[in-house]
């Protein structure tokens, strides 16, 4: 009951950027929209296909050679898990789910612990060391 009458009140709050909202999707239809639509959604895919890459070349690193799919498999299911907003940045999350999901692939739980260890990197710290040096060239 609680969370239906907070749900109310944020949208009572929130009514005209709601309307603003829903009549933006409805005026989808136009030819423009629907072209960035898919290009936007063209891109999504391309990004979303070279993380899960990015996943397979790291198992292949570690010197594991698993099928393709079944790493892009672990790789979505893991990428699902870590969405869940229980904790910063997937901290403990990660790690956990390495310990169930690779074993189910034939990796080692330590050595699927150190593979996610380095797409976290990967994906973490290089892009915001790249982005601090962009910003300290920028100055």
């Amino acid at each position: 009951i609680v969370s239906f009458v907070l749900v109310l009140l944020i949208a009572h709050i929130f009514r005209e950027n709601l309307r603003k909202f829903y009549q933006m999707l409805f005026d989808f239809g136009t030819k423009a929209n629907k072209r960035i639509f898919f290009n936007v959604l063209l891109l999504s895919i391309v990004i979303w296909f070279l993380t899960y890459l990015q996943f397979y070349f790291v198992v292949l690193m570690i010197n594991e050679s698993p099928p393709f799919l079944d790493v892009i498999s672990l790789a979505s299911v893991y990428t699902v898990i870590l969405f869940l907003p229980i904790s910063i940045n997937g901290i403990g999350i990660r790690e956990g789910a390495s310990a169930v999901l690779f074993p189910l692939i034939n990796i080692q739980l330590e050595i699927g612990i150190i593979i996610a260890w380095i797409v976290a990197i990967n994906n973490s710290l290089f892009p915001a060391v790249l982005g601090y040096l962009c910003l300290l060239r920028e100055k």
